[in-house]
């Protein structure tokens, strides 16, 4: 009885360890199978975390492809002709006392007439617009605050044709010796942008002299003319921005500056 017994304790014993030991591979896999979702979980969070810093807020510069991805209306722009007559210089105390160059304000007229007649020349807008910038150039080292303007205007890619009319309308107020003025520049510069052949070109030109004055220009009318720009880039339609900034320049124009 006592050997049975011993037996049958010894054989009881080896099934046990059997069993556990077929056991222990079935707890672990569902431990194994849990922490391996857990993980898979825990992979798209962390990849979603590393996104969520945000943008630099200068990102977005004006004047790139959001303004130049502008609709048009489709309304037709009638560009005014520019003339090549020019009135002969006044003899004024103001004319003389803005000479700072080595050429006399007779000179100054000279070579803006000059450019003025070469361009006429030309066979192409392409041509004399190139003619009419070298003259530009010219009269800009003499510091020739007209001259700086209108390279400034007709710098942005636009259409020849517009430029050509912008520098054209720039050595005739120079060949003419007209005073320096707020108001006679803001003349002048809506006169260069009723002459653009299209509204974009338009807008590029009151944009680019926006911000040449602005470089100079008291607080006032900088706040003025960075407030008109702002509103300008907000519109969706190039004839919208024309005339917000041809308007603005029409304020200024009256204002006492």
């Amino acid at each position: 009885m006592k050997t049975i017994s011993s037996s049958l304790i010894a054989s009881l014993l080896a099934i046990s360890a059997l069993s556990a030991c077929n056991q222990t591979p079935l707890m672990q896999a569902p431990l194994n199978a849990q922490r391996q979702a857990s993980q898979n979980l825990r992979a798209p969070l962390a990849a979603f975390s590393s996104n969520t810093a945000k943008p630099e807020s200068n990102a977005v510069k004006s004047g790139t492809s959001e303004l130049q991805a502008r609709e048009s209306k489709g309304q037709p722009k009638a560009s005014a002709p520019v003339s090549t007559s020019v009135a002969a210089p006044g003899d004024n105390e103001a004319l003389a006392s803005r000479s700072r160059g080595s050429l006399s304000p007779r000179e100054i007229s000279a070579l803006a007439r000059i450019g003025l007649q070469s361009m006429d020349r030309t066979r192409t807008y392409d041509d004399g617009f190139r003619v009419g910038y070298q003259s530009l150039q010219e009269l800009a080292r003499e510091n020739s605050y007209i001259a700086r303007l209108a390279m400034a205007a007709s710098s942005p890619q636009m259409k020849y044709e517009s430029a050509y009319k912008a520098v054209a309308h720039a050595l005739t107020f120079i060949a003419e010796g007209r005073d320096i003025s707020v108001r006679s520049a803001v003349i002048l510069i809506r006169q260069m942008m009723n002459s653009a052949k299209t509204w974009d070109d338009g807008t590029q030109m009151g944009y680019a002299t926006i911000d040449f004055i602005s470089q100079t220009a008291q607080p006032g009318m900088r706040t003025i003319l960075q407030a008109t720009k702002r509103s300008a880039q907000s519109t969706r339609y190039w004839e919208d921005s024309y005339k917000i900034i041809y308007d603005a320049y029409g304020q200024l124009q009256d204002m006492n500056y």
